[in-house]
């Protein structure tokens, strides 16, 4: 620790008690306020450090210190209509839904196997147009 380097400064501002952070001689209230993109890097880099120094997050947390990192709230789906219900259960009663179409696939071709399709019936070939018949001669 011979040739310290200073960092940042880290001032409580009367009468709110406010925390500023001063980089290069001027005092910012938010990172996202820096505009040198180094500083702002370097601030970040020493904010990082110092809640390793802390012992962990969760410890400022378990503190008070900080608030709870969660997850974003889960968004909540709307309630199915009477008609979509009813819509849903009609599909349920008459025909699979498919959830596993590899296994869907599979066992379509097993049951095409044990009942092939019936051939297809006898066509009769077509009938042909009726000749025209020739027009008479008018008389003379």
């Amino acid at each position: 620790m011979d040739k310290s380097l200073e960092i940042m400064r880290i001032l409580r501002v009367p009468p709110l008690g406010k925390l500023v952070v001063e980089l290069g001689g001027k005092q910012f209230e938010k990172l996202e306020d820096v505009p040198d993109g180094r500083q702002r890097q370097m601030a970040l880099a020493a904010i990082g450090e110092l809640i390793a120094f802390g012992g962990s997050y969760q410890k400022l947390v378990d503190a008070g210190f900080a608030p709870p990192l969660a997850p974003p709230p889960a968004k909540q789906e709307e309630p199915m209509t009477a008609a979509q219900a009813a819509f849903l259960a009609s599909l349920r009663g008459s025909e699979k839904i498919v959830t596993d179409p590899i296994n869907l696939v599979r066992q379509l071709a097993v049951e095409e196997q044990a009942n092939p399709p019936a051939p297809p019936a006898a066509v009769a070939p077509p009938v042909p147009p009726p000749t025209p018949e020739p027009i008479p001669a008018p008389p003379q």
